[in-house]
């Protein structure tokens, strides 16, 4: 089970999102180490804070999905504060 589930609805086309989320991913491997792997309409996520993780999208949805290891769990608030923060400001 997820530690962090995040849902949003959103408008933005598919090209742009995907375009918001590489330069999300960036800096999520700057800051945490946080590894991602584009797919089509989604990005597994993986490194040192997470156990696994994924990044889904639709026409008009938005989810991240985080599981973190051990260590993972005492920064999990700050990660999720971040991530929130990001797509709130993408999707708005």
């Amino acid at each position: 089970m997820a530690d962090i589930k995040i849902y949003r609805n959103h408008c933005i086309e598919e090209s742009e999102l995907r375009h918001l989320l590489e330069k999300l991913a960036g800096e999520m491997a700057e800051q945490f180490g946080i590894r991602s792997d584009f797919r089509e309409n989604r990005v597994c996520l993986s490194g040192k804070p997470l156990k696994h993780g994924e990044v889904a999208w639709t026409r008009h949805t938005l989810s991240v999905k985080l599981t973190f290891d051990m260590m993972g769990k005492m920064i999990k608030n700050l990660i999720k504060s971040e991530i929130e923060s990001k797509i709130d400001s993408m999707v708005a």
